[in-house]
């Protein structure tokens, strides 16, 4: 097989999406739910963005130099480029592995008769004496 950056980033957008469906699932990991979509998206795209730019920051603890490398105005335009591809193919992936749309016969009967969901808190049912 042959390896390019494009089978790195494919490989990692579903990678992430399974650890990012795992920990929406996960107790222990309270910030990202099913039901936070906005912070759902926002770490997709911080995630997105760090596995593509190419920026690198090495710190020297005995000397104490930090330094960053990938700072070029190349560099950084090809992480730009790769940045959407990478949010692109997270998104691909979360749609069609995680998340894949209704069949076309389901879709057509949504659309005449959208599914409602109503979350109510009923009382517990006790059993008759």
């Amino acid at each position: 097989m042959l390896d390019t950056a494009l089978t790195e980033q494919l490989t990692l957008a579903v990678i992430t999406t399974y650890v990012f469906q795992a920990l929406k699932k996960s107790r222990w990991f309270p910030w990202l739910t099913v039901e936070s979509q906005k912070l759902n998206r926002a770490a997709g795209i911080v995630v997105a963005f760090g596995a593509s730019i190419g920026v690198v920051a090495t710190f020297d603890h005995t000397a104490g130099v930090l330094t960053v490398t990938g700072l070029t105005l190349s560099g950084l335009g090809h992480g730009l480029a790769r940045f959407v591809q990478q949010w692109v193919f997270q998104q691909a992936a979360y749609k069609t592995l995680i998340a894949p749309p209704m069949p076309g016969q389901l879709q057509a009967g949504a659309e005449k008769h959208p599914p409602v969901l109503a979350l109510e808190s009923q009382p517990p049912v006790t059993p008759a004496p």
